[in-house]
């Protein structure tokens, strides 16, 4: 059976580890050419991470560490739909230092369960 990216974060998780960071790279001329700023598009997520205690730790940079990190920062990210995540060059997903960029394993995602 194939593995994917996202697999060998939760192969990290199970280890114990529990640092999780996603990061956001705008894709400048989307959002130059959208009626939306930057700031617009964080909004969603801001409030997420309110919501889950998560610390915006640089711009459009989302931390969380502890035992539930992946699961509320995941929360999140299942909910992106795919026209959101196109302002988005890449959108990484980081567990203590095994980054991935997850953003088309999300859109694979969304076509695979019911958000």
């Amino acid at each position: 059976m194939r593995k994917h990216k996202l697999d060998s974060i939760g192969d990290e998780l199970s280890k114990g580890e529990k640092m999780v960071t996603l990061s956001f790279v705008f894709n400048d001329e989307k959002v130059k050419v959208s009626s939306q700023t930057r700031d617009e598009l964080l909004e969603p997520m801001r409030e997420h991470a309110k919501k889950y205690g998560i610390t915006e730790t640089g711009y459009g940079v989302f931390s969380m560490e502890g035992e539930y990190a992946l699961g509320a920062i995941g929360r999140y990210a299942v909910h992106m739909s795919e026209e959101f995540m196109s302002y988005f060059d890449e959108i990484l997903l980081d567990v203590n230092g095994n980054i991935e960029d997850c953003k088309q394993e999300l859109i694979k995602a969304r076509a695979t369960i019911r958000v």
